[in-house]
């Protein structure tokens, strides 16, 4: 009597409750324990809808635990996660992390993935002109934003342009963040070089920088005017510093590094981007303020009004640009990809931590390191689910 056999049967028609053969796979290569850990409020029916997400997958994999943890009585721990959803699964394998929001076998199975492909993508950032930095602890710094990338299988070295003369050929994104002083003719020149190659490029464009990249603009089909963003809406949020651009979701553009993004983000000190002429590179919006904003172009002292040499909105804030035809390392690139920001502020250490500024970045390095096109499974849909008799 005490022992128990228990047998499970799926007898829907679409195998709704038996994991894909995509998912099955995954598992069978995780060489190791997977520990999963709930951040979920005491409800009894999220816990339980928890639990029956995570049976399916422990039946093929005993090895695989589940801890249930309250985020009201975790408060730093769910900040420094940057847990989001009361019920986010928290899945740790190995030394690497990835974060599941919903009971969606299609995100569950791409976060094991993502784990599986461990150290394989770096990120070159690149230094020697007061950039922000990946390690620093200074506010103005990136390192919160990192330790996240980090989590999720991503390396990083830093670059100095004018003693390596190159970007290293592993690099799977080159990062400029905010560069206080101007580059070097040289040093532009190999960043055009490495983007020739079909390397992949994420720019955090601050407002009072002196980049010296105008050419770098130029050649990515992008104009960058002086001013910076003055956004009203934030007042009624309570925020009352209107160089604080609010993002909600309406003012996020369909884009595949933002499908299902709807999360509300702000951008400190921002500026805006303008498209002109470019035989390359395509042009795709990521965000934008509302009609309301506008593109102050004088200085910000007193009170500031709106006047006739100010650009009005809608401000594009984030753009992503894609190019054919290129090779890297000779090989063809199916598509290569560059970000660009008109504000490095929304990840530093101050503010990636508000809102959903830090699941923004995240979803930009996704994209432009490929991981978007994960595995794709499809959706399985009940028949028949009444029964109606007369």
């Amino acid at each position: 009597l005490s022992i128990r056999n228990p047998l499970e049967a799926d007898w829907t028609s679409a195998g709704r409750h038996t994991l894909s053969p995509a998912s099955l796979a995954l598992l069978a290569k995780l060489a190791g324990p997977l520990e999963i850990t709930a951040y979920a409020r005491e409800e009894p029916e999220l816990r339980d809808l928890v639990r029956r997400v995570t049976d399916r997958y422990r039946r093929y994999k005993p090895d695989i635990s589940l801890l249930f943890v309250n985020p009201d009585v975790a408060p730093d721990e769910v900040r420094s996660l940057g847990v989001t959803v009361n019920g986010e699964l928290v899945l740790r394998y190995q030394d690497r992390v990835e974060h599941v929001r919903s009971d969606n076998e299609q995100e569950f199975a791409n976060a094991l993935q993502r784990m599986l492909r461990g150290g394989e993508r770096w990120l070159a950032f690149v230094e020697g002109h007061g950039e922000r930095s990946s390690v620093g602890k200074a506010s103005h710094d990136l390192s919160l934003w990192a330790q996240q990338l980090k989590q999720r299988g991503y390396h990083f070295q830093p670059v100095n342009l004018a003693e390596t003369q190159a970007v290293p050929d592993n690099t799977s994104v080159l990062v400029v963040a905010g560069s206080q002083t101007p580059f070097l003719p040289g040093e532009v020149n190999i960043i055009q070089h490495y983007l020739d190659q079909g390397g992949n490029l994420l720019w955090l464009k601050d407002r009072s920088a002196g980049e010296g990249l105008d050419a770098l603009a130029a050649r990515l089909g992008v104009n960058l005017p002086a001013g910076t963003v003055i956004d009203t809406a934030g007042q009624l949020l309570g925020l009352n510093d209107p160089t604080v651009a609010l993002v909600t979701a309406s003012l996020y553009a369909p884009h595949p590094a933002l499908k299902d993004f709807t999360l509300t983000t702000f951008l400190p000190t921002a500026g805006a981007i303008t498209p002109v002429a470019s035989s390359e590179w395509k042009w795709a919006p990521l965000f934008s303020t509302g009609n309301h904003a506008w593109l102050e172009t004088g200085a910000l002292q007193g009170e500031v009004q709106k006047d006739a040499a100010d650009l009005q909105g809608p401000l594009t804030l984030g753009v992503a640009l894609t190019r054919t035809g290129a090779t890297q390392q000779g090989k063809a690139v199916p598509d290569q990809r560059a970000v660009i920001i008109a504000d490095g502020d929304f990840l530093s250490n101050t503010y990636v931590a508000n809102n959903a500024n830090l699941e923004l970045g995240l979803r930009l390095v996704s994209w432009l390191s490929r991981d978007e096109d994960l595995i794709s499974i499809p959706a399985r849909t009940a028949g028949d689910t009444q029964l109606k008799m007369n």
